[in-house]
């Protein structure tokens, strides 16, 4: 089963196509770039260890292609997104141009949080996935969502 619903066409490029909307001028830093860089490297680990956790798994619109259970998904059902959700907010906190970005990224958030549940709505169709949803309570950050 695959979503090939016309909203979930909209947001399923990369997430860089929505970054070039934020506004590359030097924000106000709420943190310094030297804690937020390496922190951001961190997050984009975590982008990268889940895509390589996913394997063939990995692709653009959601579908059930199995149930991944390893590697960094046994900690959070979404580790790409928990990646790039912190990045985000990282690039806020170091970069925050007041209003403009911060609803760049607001929107990109909506956008990701609105395909999460997408596809754990196709995926739970599986009874492979509702066990996962027991062993794996978080979405993107152990405690919180």
């Amino acid at each position: 089963m695959r979503d090939w619903s016309p909203f979930t066409g909209l947001y399923r490029g990369d997430p860089g196509f929505w970054l070039g909307l934020r506004l590359a001028q030097e924000g106000t830093a709420i943190i310094p770039m030297f804690i937020a860089a390496p922190l951001q490297v961190l997050a984009l680990w975590l982008v990268i260890w889940g895509k390589m956790s996913l394997g063939r798994s990995f692709a653009i619109l959601p579908a059930d292609r199995g149930v991944v259970t390893g590697g960094v998904y046994r900690y959070v059902r979404h580790p790409i997104y928990a990646g790039y959700l912190a990045g985000h907010i990282l690039f806020l906190l170091s970069s925050f141009f007041p209003f403009y970005n911060f609803t760049v990224y607001a929107i990109i958030t909506m956008f990701q949080v609105h395909r999460i549940l997408r596809e754990e709505r196709i995926l739970a169709l599986t009874e492979e996935y509702r066990d996962y949803l027991g062993r794996v309570r978080y979405r993107l950050c152990p405690g919180i969502f």
